[in-house]
């Protein structure tokens, strides 16, 4: 997640609490929590990368960069990214609690390159230099839109999304090639379906 309530809401209560009662010892209790809090992060980050790569080991892919983020309000589940050397980004996600992690396949896409000639774009049109700020924008994280041979679709992140496993992101931009001149539009894709709320709590929990 891009905000982790987890980590915020108690450090706003503490700094809140110690302000309005003079008490500065929850101050440095708040200064705790960030250190404990990014502590376990950077150490269950570390472990999912690792589970990460023995995945793609195990798939014979050859990974060239790889990410992972911890889902919404937890250190538990994490959405991964890894992009492999032949053109294909696969995202997955992963529980890594105490004990040993637990794989949630997800999918594997053709990865968007940044090369104007392929998708038949003016190089020097608006278009494309919006293209290539998004790019920029999301890291490259970017896969090629099943409905590419349009001339209307969706470029989006997918570093971030609701179900960790689940490639639908929760921004992007739509490319429409029959109006090269013109800004592409950012959209807001966050859409909560029946059951989604259910499955993540699941995800959490290991089930």
């Amino acid at each position: 997640s891009i905000i982790d309530l987890a980590f915020t809401l108690p450090l706003i209560v503490f700094v809140f609490i110690g302000y309005l009662r003079k008490r500065p010892c929850l101050g440095r209790v708040a200064l705790l929590w960030i250190f404990v809090y990014l502590g376990m992060g950077t150490w269950q980050h570390g472990r999912v990368i690792e589970y990460v790569k023995e995945v793609a080991a195990s798939r014979n892919d050859t990974i060239l960069r790889v990410v992972a983020h911890p889902s919404i309000c937890n250190l538990v589940l994490w959405r991964t990214l890894y992009e492999t050397t032949s053109g294909e980004i696969v995202v997955d996600a992963v529980r890594q609690g105490m004990g040993k992690a637990r794989l949630y396949e997800g999918y594997r896409m053709v990865a968007f390159a940044l090369n104007a000639s392929r998708y038949g774009i003016e190089e020097e049109s608006r278009l494309w230099k919006d293209i290539e700020r998004f790019h920029y924008f999301s890291d490259g994280w970017i896969a090629e839109p099943a409905d590419l041979m349009e001339s209307d679709y969706i470029l989006g992140d997918l570093r971030y999304g609701l179900i960790p496993n689940n490639p639908e992101p929760l921004w992007g931009i739509r490319v429409r090639e029959e109006h090269p001149d013109e800004h592409t539009p950012f959209l807001d894709l966050r859409e909560i379906e029946d059951g989604d709320i259910g499955r993540l709590v699941d995800m959490i929990r290991g089930r």
